[in-house]
């Protein structure tokens, strides 16, 4: 839609963030406690009740602010304040659980916003070889997306050279140096 509004108007489309820019509210990102962050996309008023109730703000449903989705586009900022105070401190992890638990038959998108440590331990992305162990064995590497049936991975990649590890082969072979010395006077 923005890509569009550029081609026949010429104007740049304002920055929103996290935030949806198509008037859908609540579409967010939220902290919780740990300073760990979810994100959460509620299409409809049934997914807005079932959320305000795992949040704990069943009270937000009858809110006039908030009764339909073009009032809590109007309200947001209001809106995102209240949600905001109720998963404060609330652990990320638990509160996922009780979405993808709890909420019965509302289905709306919601999940966590991972840091390095999440993804470092995450399960899935090691059995899809995503991150991979170097030589050294002291660091990973990102794994190749593409993935290819029946063909194999390795589980580790080389580890890249140690300062300095190949300068002399590497002198020898573009200039015939034999030192760093005769490099740095070039």
């Amino acid at each position: 839609r923005e890509f569009t509004n550029y081609q026949v108007h010429g104007c740049e489309p304002e920055r929103h963030g996290n935030v949806s820019p198509v008037g859908i509210y609540p579409f967010d990102v939220f902290e919780c406690s740990r300073g760990q962050h979810f994100a959460v996309a509620i299409m409809t008023n049934h997914n807005f009740r079932a959320f305000c109730e795992v949040i704990g703000a069943a009270h937000l449903v009858h809110d006039e602010r908030f009764l339909e989705n073009d009032d809590r586009w109007a309200n947001r900022e209001v809106l995102r304040a209240a949600i905001a105070k109720c998963v404060k401190l609330r652990d990320r992890d638990e509160l996922l659980q009780e979405f993808w638990t709890v909420r019965g038959s509302a289905s709306f998108a919601v999940g966590p916003v991972n840091g390095f440590a999440d993804l470092i331990n995450d399960e899935q992305l090691r059995h899809r070889a995503m991150l991979q162990n170097v030589e050294s064995g002291r660091r990973m590497v990102v794994g190749n997306p593409i993935k290819i049936s029946g063909m194999l991975e390795k589980g580790t990649s080389p580890a890249a050279p140690g300062l300095n590890e190949h300068g002399a082969q590497l002198r020898l072979e573009f200039g015939g140096f034999q030192s760093r010395t005769q490099t740095s006077k070039l």
